[in-house]
């Protein structure tokens, strides 16, 4: 701890050096300890950013210090970062937009929220990529006017951020987009031809988050055995997601009779078509995806049960 109280107090005397390179260095490196500091650490940094804010006048240190200030969780740096986002600097912009994507707001009216569908039209790419991550698969915030957004920038120019998009309104389960999501994989299909074997990631994550059927003959196009193709086309299946779900359940069965100190329940994180088994009775209640353990076991929900009992040995009465 002392040495954290060391290197806290040489970055924040290097806030205020004449070199804007060492401001921006020191800016980083604050963010960082932020990131990785307990609460009361986290006190101490966020005061001399917000005093440093009142004044920086260089691009690279402001974008630095927005990116630090959010780190620090500390709600009085919301209103230095609000007054960001009409910043001439596409970085500062940026650095504003990578924040507001670590909000945990529900609210759709948050000002957070409104920023970032102020920064989904932003002038510059990066920023609006950014920008539509955030609203479509990072907040858990969502309404009509986020959906018109991420709609509206399914015919954006650039096509990283349009692929966003997609992703984004397939997190939220918007059967809307099928067709363009379709489109794009017939694309890259067409693609294959010259050399491109598989579509984008994020096209494949949006397949296989949507699970539709229809999305099955563009991905016949593709090498089943690309883990992204293979995981696309057992969500779009759904005799493969009912054998998944009936595997699932006869596993947790099959636990709670062998073993039920584990008291294994199965969920379903927000955006991910995956199903996992977790286990809040043993050691680091740790949690399996039931579509790896049954790979691991060779689809036999019985031997699942048996790399369970393996790999959590029961502690001896």
């Amino acid at each position: 701890m002392s040495e954290t109280m060391d290197e806290l107090r040489i970055l924040t005397g290097l806030l205020t050096a004449d070199s804007a390179a060492d401001r921006a260095a020191a800016c980083a490196r604050l963010g960082m300890l932020a990131q990785t500091s307990e609460d009361e650490v986290r006190a101490l940094i966020a005061p001399p950013l917000l005093e440093r804010a009142e004044v920086e006048d260089d691009d690279e240190v402001t974008a630095e210090l927005a990116w630090a200030l959010s780190c620090t969780r500390d709600p009085r740096g919301l209103p230095v970062l609000l007054g960001l986002v009409g910043h001439p600097d596409a970085d500062v912009r940026q650095a504003v937009t990578e924040s507001f994507a670590q909000s945990d707001t529900e609210t759709a009216d948050a000002p957070e929220v409104r920023a970032l569908l102020t920064l989904a039209r932003d002038a510059e790419p990066r920023v609006r990529r950014w920008a539509v991550f955030a609203l479509g698969s990072q907040l858990p915030a969502y309404s009509p006017e986020i959906r018109a957004v991420l709609h509206e920038c399914l015919g954006d120019e650039d096509p990283e951020v349009a692929e966003e998009a997609v992703l984004g309104l397939a997190h939220r389960h918007d059967s809307a987009v099928l067709p363009q999501l379709n489109d794009l994989l017939i694309e890259a299909a067409e693609a294959a031809a010259h050399g491109r074997t598989r579509p984008d990631s994020l096209t494949l994550e949006a397949a296989a988050v949507l699970g539709h059927p229809e999305l099955l003959p563009a991905l016949a196009e593709f090498d089943p055995a690309d883990p992204g193709v293979a995981e696309a086309v057992a969500a779009c299946d759904p005799a493969r997601r009912e054998q998944l779900a009936a595997d699932a359940w006869q596993l947790v069965e099959a636990l709670h009779q062998r073993r039920p100190d584990l008291d294994a329940t199965l969920c379903s994180e927000r955006f991910t078509p995956d199903v996992h088994l977790r286990l809040p009775g043993a050691p680091d209640q740790p949690v399996y995806s039931v579509v790896h353990l049954m790979r691991r076991a060779a689809a036999d929900p019985a031997a699942a049960v048996d790399l369970v009992d393996a790999d959590l040995p029961a502690a001896r009465s």
